[in-house]
């Protein structure tokens, strides 16, 4: 992709719809990426799509989204629904919540967090995005960014739960970090209580971290 003038493009993913929708065989790169205003000043990081309709010869875009205020974004992967729903993971992350321990244990500040989890879709083939949908609460272990990274997953084969999507993530609300998932029945509108995956015990308090 010629990304033209911009100074950064960030974890990128590449997808390729395979489903027998109408969208079947388009190309998606999303991730993110820094633009400017008319007057050259950098604006900062956005999250960006780019589809190509020709195999990936030529691409669309990008659509561009900005975070909330004045958070951080990090994208996760993205899957595809047997329909075509294109839905991306992201992370807003509060950066001026940083804590360099964990958020229940070393600043017993369990009910503040660091940031949320969503979701970014496009039902449209990549011609737009809907507005966000939260997924959960999200409370980071700051010490450990590159490998807290969320993933997303989806079911686009099974019988009972067709297109029942998946997120899992690294959570430091218990005093330590467990991973958490949740799911979606709605492909993507709204999510699931969280449930512990991580297998050791005890839950508070002292244990060894879990990550990726």
């Amino acid at each position: 992709i010629l990304i033209g003038s911009t100074v950064t493009v960030d974890r990128p993913y590449v997808i390729v719809d395979q489903s027998a929708g109408s969208y079947r065989g388009t190309v998606y790169i999303y991730g993110l990426i820094s633009h400017r205003t008319v007057d050259g000043d950098n604006v900062g990081l956005s999250i960006a799509l780019w589809r190509s309709r020709d195999n990936g010869v030529t691409y669309e875009g990008p659509i561009l989204r900005s975070p909330n205020k004045e958070l951080i974004s990090h994208p996760a992967n993205s899957v595809v629904l047997s329909d075509g729903t294109l839905i991306c993971l992201i992370a807003e992350l509060d950066s001026k919540k940083r804590n360099d321990g964990y958020v229940g244990s070393q600043y017993r500040k369990a009910d503040v967090n660091n940031g949320t989890l969503k979701v970014i879709i496009s039902r449209d083939g990549g011609a737009s995005i809907e507005p966000a949908s939260k997924v959960n609460e999200i409370y980071y272990d700051w010490r450990q960014e590159a490998t807290s990274l969320p993933s997303l997953a989806a079911d686009s084969y099974s019988l009972h739960f067709k297109d029942r999507v998946y997120a899992a993530w690294a959570d430091g609300r218990y005093g330590r970090t467990q991973i958490l998932a949740s799911y979606s029945k709605d492909k993507g509108r709204t999510w699931s209580k969280p449930q512990i995956v991580s297998d050791d015990q005890p839950t508070m308090g002292d244990g060894p971290n879990n990550f990726m």
